[in-house]
Order: C-alpha cells, then sequence, then structure tokens
C-alpha cells in the first residue's frame, strides 16, 4: 500500500492567503453613474443602474469567497503542521 505525501511550505501559503486577502479588499463598489432619466434613455439608466447593482453584488460574493478560501487555505496548513507534529512524538516514543 502506497501512502500519498504531500508538502506544504507554510511560508507560501501564509503569503498567498495574504495576497488573496489584499485582493479581496481591494474590490471597491462602483459608484451609479448619473444617465438622465428622461426620454430616450429612461431604460438605458435602468438598465446602468441595474448592472451596476449586479456587479457590486457579485464583487461582495467575491470578497466574501475568496476571505472564505484563505482562512481555509490557513487552516489546512495548520492542520497539516498538527499532524505532522503527532505523527513525528509518536514515531519519537515508539523509537
Amino acid at each position: 500500500m502506497a501512502m500519498t505525501i504531500f508538502q506544504l511550505d507554510s511560508a507560501t501559503v501564509a503569503a498567498r492567503t495574504d495576497s488573496l486577502r489584499a485582493d479581496a479588499a481591494n474590490l471597491h463598489p462602483l459608484h451609479d453613474v448619473a444617465v438622465p432619466d428622461a426620454w430616450p434613455l429612461g431604460d438605458f439608466s435602468a438598465a446602468v443602474s441595474h448592472a451596476i447593482a449586479k456587479a457590486n453584488a457579485d464583487a461582495d460574493a467575491l470578497r466574501g469567497e475568496a476571505r472564505r478560501i484563505a482562512a481555509a487555505m490557513d487552516l489546512a496548513v495548520e492542520a497539516a503542521a498538527a499532524v505532522e507534529a503527532s505523527t513525528c512524538q509518536r514515531l519519537g516514543a515508539t523509537l
């Protein structure tokens, strides 16, 4: 039976999660554009406002998801370190 081995570089993961969090923090909402609501621009004005609101909602969702991914990545590194430490302690006690 083969054992799958993987290596996590905690410093690299920390740098990537910090970068991911910084990118998420840099997502700023769009400001509504003042398009006259007069004929013939009424429908266009509503469409622009709707598109901006949708883009801002998507950016909020993306920001939240990026933060959740970064937290999960950090947790994976912590879990791997804990498993490695436990394995080393048990192996040391056995030897």
